[in-house]
């Protein structure tokens, strides 16, 4: 699953890529606090787990079309 949040100093999204398949498995696996660096302003961010949002992937969507 990836995850995105926003810097805090640009609101660039940053994206962070984790094996958790749900909230609860991503928090017990990478804690409840993630720092991730903005590639856009080099600024640090630390978001609690539940300020970060996931998106649905273009795999799954290719996949599921294929699938009918």
């Amino acid at each position: 699953m990836k995850v995105y949040g926003k810097c805090l100093k640009c609101s660039n999204e940053i994206a962070y890529a984790t094996s958790a398949n749900t909230r609860v498995e991503f928090a017990m696996q990478d804690g409840k606090i993630i720092k991730l660096t903005c590639k856009n302003c080099g600024k640090i961010n630390e978001f609690h787990v539940d300020k970060l949002h996931a998106k649905q992937s273009n795999f799954a969507k290719i996949g599921a079309g294929v699938s009918k």
